[in-house]
């Protein structure tokens, strides 16, 4: 009945004139019937207010899936009829309703469902207070302030005062290991969109550093992840000088986990750190190779691989590949004497570059 229920939008709603026809359609009894009714003459948007403060679990699951189509169709009239609704209720739901209701704003932002002068009034505070909240509450909303950055639609103040703040918050030594992670991937996404190196520099690579050097292992992975943004971020000279010893000590770090996640980074970024190619294969060639050495010698035994180390043995089988294309073309360029890496014909442009 939940999945029937679904696939009917407001529009089917209209069309059989009350929701009690729909639920008629359901087999509801009566008195559930009677709780899903509200009155024919609503307006749209008072509708779909009332369902997801008042209405049944239902119901507000459909507000909530529709909210990306709802706030494309009515643009700013609903983005101020229901924010401060979905405020106000957001606590009382679900981690269901909560992700789901996270995946519908990041779908509004992908496809310009709102204006710009709604997207910095109602819902970069929105999400930026959810992330704030912390705990596993915060976790899908992630996901909806990381396609807010990447397509650019924070402006440039509220990104500074706001989401850069609440990283360097969460960042702290004190903040929960889930905040440190979120830390660590909302400063990869902010280092990609802010094309200012200095004040990557001076407000947040140090910080970042420290997270490279947690205590817990998943943020230390999580930092892997994010050293390519932020390294393209703080220009190459900045980036090999601050970066590429963490990198570097992360590929020999004691976690498997750890150490999957800095050689996929090692790979991502290993045209970058240095422009000559003799130079690249005897900084970072070594450590790389040692990781992939150490996992090909796993489970030679015979013996069952702990977890950790199975998924430290994929990560690194299928980053050997293009690892492998990139020390080809090394070799090609220093057949030609040519050279890799920062400014060189083969190296990728820095994140947010045209």
């Amino acid at each position: 009945a939940m999945e029937d229920f679904m696939d009917i939008d407001f529009g089917d709603v209209r069309k059989e004139k009350d929701e009690a026809s729909v639920a008629s359609k359901l087999s509801k009894s009566d008195a559930e019937i009677e709780a899903l009714v509200v009155p024919d003459d609503t307006p749209e948007l008072d509708r779909q207010a009332l369902l997801l403060a008042n209405g049944q679990k239902v119901q507000r699951e459909c507000v909530i899936t529709n909210l990306a189509r709802t706030l494309r169709t009515y643009r700013s009239e609903a983005a101020d009829r229901l924010f401060p609704v979905l405020t106000a209720q957001l606590a009382s739901m679900d981690s269901t309703h909560q992700a789901k209701a996270a995946d519908s704003l990041s779908t509004a932002a992908r496809e310009g469902a709102l204006a710009d002068s709604d997207v910095s009034s109602h819902l970069v505070p929105f999400v930026v207070a959810q992330l704030a909240k912390g705990g596993a509450g915060a976790e899908p909303w992630v996901g909806t302030m990381l396609a807010l950055l990447g397509h650019r639609l924070v402006p440039k103040r509220q990104l500074r005062e706001q989401v850069l703040e609440l990283a360097l918050q969460k960042a702290d030594p004190s903040a929960s290991p889930d905040g440190r992670m979120m830390s660590a991937v909302l400063f990869g996404a902010i280092a990609a969109v802010v094309d200012n190196p200095s004040l990557v520099t001076s407000t947040f690579l140090d910080p970042a550093i420290a997270l490279c050097q947690d205590t817990e292992a998943d943020v230390r992975a999580a930092m892997c992840a994010q050293l390519d943004p932020i390294a393209r971020g703080v220009g190459p000279a900045m980036a090999k000088q601050r970066l590429l010893p963490e990198l570097l000590e992360l590929l020999r770090d004691e976690q498997p986990l750890v150490r999957a996640a800095a050689f996929e980074a090692a790979v991502d970024t290993y045209e970058y750190w240095e422009r000559d190619v003799a130079r690249r294969r005897h900084s970072l060639l070594p450590a790389v190779r040692g990781v992939a050495e150490a996992s090909a010698g796993l489970g030679s035994d015979g013996a069952a691989l702990a977890a950790e180390d199975a998924d430290m043995v994929r990560r690194v089988a299928t980053a050997l590949g293009p690892f492998v294309v990139k020390l080809f073309e090394d070799t090609a360029n220093a057949a030609d004497g040519g050279a890799g890496g920062v400014g060189g014909a083969g190296s990728p442009p820095a994140v947010g570059s045209p």
